[in-house]
């Protein structure tokens, strides 16, 4: 689903949406460089491409679904604070690809790159690789 909410959103995204995602970006820079969870500002960034996807299905699923995103945002964020500060701003640099397609309208790579987010974060986590 977030492939196809980022894809949507690198398509019809407005400079509304683009605000909310550099809002959301700023927050996480702040939350990397004090060391701390950044949960919400997370679940706002990934929020904001549901909203910028103007596709209300992924909105209310996702909403529907935030209890269980959170209790996974709050895992993998926690697991990162084990981690050196390097994980943190590769995770972050991750953000920053996502919004770079979608501010510049790529569709594709605005899908790969939120899927390749999603499967790199899985792997760190629960795999056990470091990048």
């Amino acid at each position: 689903m977030e492939g196809e909410a980022a894809y949507l959103a690198a398509k019809r995204r407005s400079d509304k949406d683009l605000e909310a995602l550099q809002n959301a970006l700023k927050v996480l820079d702040k939350c990397v460089a004090e060391a701390n969870l950044g949960v919400e500002a997370d679940e706002a960034f990934h929020l904001a491409i549901c909203k910028a996807s103007d596709n209300q299905y992924f909105l209310s699923a996702r909403t529907s679904m935030k209890s269980n995103i959170l209790t996974g945002i709050k895992l993998t964020r926690n697991l990162s604070l084990l981690r050196p500060q390097e994980r943190m701003q590769l995770v972050q640099q991750e953000y920053y690809t996502i919004y770079e397609a979608i501010l510049d309208r790529v569709q594709d790579t605005a899908r790969a790159v939120i899927r390749m987010h999603i499967e790199s974060t899985r792997d760190r986590e629960f795999e056990g690789n470091q990048s």
